[in-house]
């Protein structure tokens, strides 16, 4: 059972407060405020029962004055989302905001899902969301269809792989689909950052030992480190870790000169489409307008795709276990393969689904 603590500090709740991890602004613009949507299944429950869920009730605790701080992130985004639905330009500051609230958003759903689950996996979370906003290299794909229906969806929450490394997840609003990923070196060797290598885990326990990998301070022409669906947009930023911020790993000009804030870590905003990647603009620009259109089918299929792929390459790109007693890598080996059997499952049963469904919202019953 988790403790009931501020799902954005991660402290016991000041104030009594509750945040909406889907946004109401968010419900709103996408249909009826009080419908029902599926949000996976009951992990607690000896049936494993679907959960049927209304978005204005998917509240979680939080401290009066943390929700408060979180408001501004909010107004802006909702500013922005509006013109993304509208095709309308947006600058690199604006796609800056825009992935702070996909980490909010993705890391609130982890430990919002944790507390409807009564954290049945016994997950200790070492993060929440203050303490994940712009800590780790990003990705945001973008795809969007003919504009057939309104609705949100969600995609790859509810994967065992997601329950233990919230890494990336789908969302649906209307008729944009975006997919967001991050993680720790997600893209510093492409983009000539220092990353890290030779990661061993440690047999007490205590996290894992590294080499850091100086950089090429060459940014690569594709950053996209796995495949994805063709007629989309890809949008990265670069992040440099809070452990190494003011390190001599990234004290060279060519490191600062690729920062769009380099005091606090954030790296320049890149687009890529068809061609290479190229730096998005500061100025509002209509470069992020996907090139094609697709039906929400074929959206949604993409979107569980890049979910498989992104959250199984990145769970299987684990530390080296040399190190580790026998006991401790049999133990690490059987829980892995346990959990990529079942995500695999999981993503089987979420095409069937979405294949064999008329619903836009995954998937409403009303």
């Amino acid at each position: 059972m988790l403790s009931k603590v501020c799902i954005f500090c991660g402290n016991p709740p000041s104030g009594k407060n509750k945040e909406h991890v889907i946004p109401q602004w968010l419900i709103r613009a996408t249909g009826k405020p009080t419908r029902k949507v599926y949000l996976g299944r009951d992990w607690s429950s000896s049936d494993l029962r679907q959960r049927v869920y209304s978005l204005s009730a998917f509240t979680f605790p939080a401290c009066e004055v943390c929700n408060s701080d979180f408001s501004a992130l909010e107004a802006s985004t909702k500013e922005i989302v509006e013109r993304l639905l509208a095709s309308q330009p947006v600058s690199a500051n604006d796609f800056d905001i825009l992935l702070d609230w996909f980490d909010k958003v993705r890391v609130g759903l982890w430990i919002g899902l944790l507390y409807l689950n009564k954290n049945y996996r016994d997950i200790d979370p070492q993060f929440y969301i203050k303490s994940r906003i712009a800590t780790r290299d990003r990705l945001l794909m973008i795809y969007q269809d003919q504009g057939e229906l309104d609705g949100i969806s969600i995609f790859g929450v509810e994967s065992p792989i997601f329950q233990v490394m919230p890494s990336c997840f789908g969302l649906t609003i209307n008729n944009l689909h975006f997919f967001n990923a991050s993680a720790q070196d997600l893209l510093a060797s492409f983009l000539g950052f220092p990353h890290l290598t030779n990661r061993k885990l440690s047999k007490d326990r205590e996290g894992f030992s590294a080499d850091v990998v100086p950089g090429s301070k060459t940014v690569l022409a594709n950053l996209l480190p796995y495949s994805v669906p063709a007629g989309g947009t890809a949008i990265f930023q670069g992040i440099i870790p809070p452990e190494l911020k003011g390190s001599v790993e990234f004290s060279d000009p060519f490191f600062i000169d690729n920062c769009r804030d380099y005091p606090n870590g954030r790296g320049k905003i890149f687009v890529q489409q068809m061609g290479p990647a190229e730096l998005y603009p500061e100025a509002p620009s209509p470069l992020w307008l996907p090139p094609e259109k697709f039906s929400k089918l074929e959206c949604m299929t993409d979107q569980i795709f890049l979910t498989d792929v992104y959250l199984t390459r990145l769970y299987g790109n684990r530390p080296d276990m040399g190190d580790l007693t026998q006991e401790q890598r049999d133990f690490v080996e059987t829980n892995t393969s346990g959990i990529l059997k079942l995500h695999k499952v999981m993503i089987e049963h979420v095409t069937h689904q979405i294949q064999n469904s008329d619903s836009v919202e995954r998937f409403s019953p009303e």
